[in-house]
């Protein structure tokens, strides 16, 4: 019987997984009418699956007792898989991070002409915003023409679908930390220059040695090459997959997909909006992140 039981456990524990995963593709594709309709449909589901385990778990009172947090797993199993978890990597305290971040940006000035592209278009440096403690950072290309007049990072069209995707994960932009390759608007929003981004880049290397993400995630192929360390890259070669960000002591997970931009030049198709949020999900899962409500 506590055989039996086990493995009806993991069958609703596998049902769960594919109804989170199902409630936020959907949200995300299909706009938030649909994830209102998906949240009360897996609410009937979630309370199906605490009866049908209330009656697993009193057919055999000499097993394990099981606890419900999220998903149904044996509490000595979440002890276990806490006790697995490797030690994060040593940050510096919040305070400490806010003023060396504040040195680095009084150092990159408001008329930074350290490259070519202080020199042409740029009415504002847009430095990077977000929480200093985040799990995650997403890293851009550079700024357009909005975020060159308000001074923040994606603000336009491409940023408001940003937004999107960071509250289809259950967070707000306020949680996470947001920052571009480089810091000065291109002319014509073309794509930044190797030289540039080779100057430029050194200061996004140092906010990511300030923050210490546990996963970034670069949105597009520019900022995947640079991450990477190889400018022939192209997103189609990368994204989909567990990649590594290292420079110096550091190595911290990366995960590459298409720039919001690119979603939004294909019309926001739902299968493009897919697989963007395929990549999102693997970042989630890499840090142990889920979903929430």
């Amino acid at each position: 019987m506590a055989v039996l039981r086990e493995e009806l456990l993991e069958i609703l524990r596998d049902i769960r997984l594919q109804l989170d995963y199902q409630m936020r593709l959907g949200a995300f594709v299909y706009g938030l009418d649909t994830m209102e309709e998906l949240l009360k449909e897996q609410g009937q589901r979630e309370k199906l699956e605490r009866i049908t385990s209330s009656q697993i778990n009193s057919s055999d009172k000499g097993g394990k007792k099981y606890l419900e947090v999220g998903l149904f797993e044996p509490a000595s199993k979440s002890d276990d898989i806490v006790s697995e978890k490797k030690a994060p990597m040593p940050k510096p305290a919040t305070e400490e991070k806010k003023t060396i971040m504040g040195e680095l940006i009084k150092e990159i000035g408001n008329d930074c002409k350290r490259c070519r592209l202080g020199g042409l278009v740029r009415s504002k440096v847009v430095f990077g915003e977000g929480n200093l403690d985040t799990r995650i950072m997403f890293i851009g290309e550079g700024p357009g023409e909005e975020e060159d007049v308000q001074g923040l990072p994606f603000v336009g069209r491409a940023g408001q679908l940003l937004t999107k995707i960071i509250k289809a994960m259950g967070l707000e932009r306020s949680d996470v930390y947001i920052a571009n390759v480089v810091k000065c608007r291109p002319p014509e929003n073309r794509t930044p220059l190797s030289d540039e981004m080779d100057i430029c880049g050194q200061f996004l290397k140092r906010q990511i040695s300030i923050i210490l993400p546990e996963v970034i995630i670069a949105l597009g192929g520019t900022a995947a090459s640079f991450l990477l360390g190889d400018y022939k890259i192209k997103i189609g070669q990368v994204r989909g997959r567990r990649l590594e960000y290292r420079d110096q002591d550091i190595s911290i997970p990366l995960v590459a997909t298409f720039h919001p931009s690119y979603v939004l030049r294909r019309g926001e198709s739902p299968d493009v909006k897919k697989e963007v949020w395929k990549d999102i999900k693997l970042a989630m899962d890499i840090i142990g992140m889920e979903v929430k409500k």
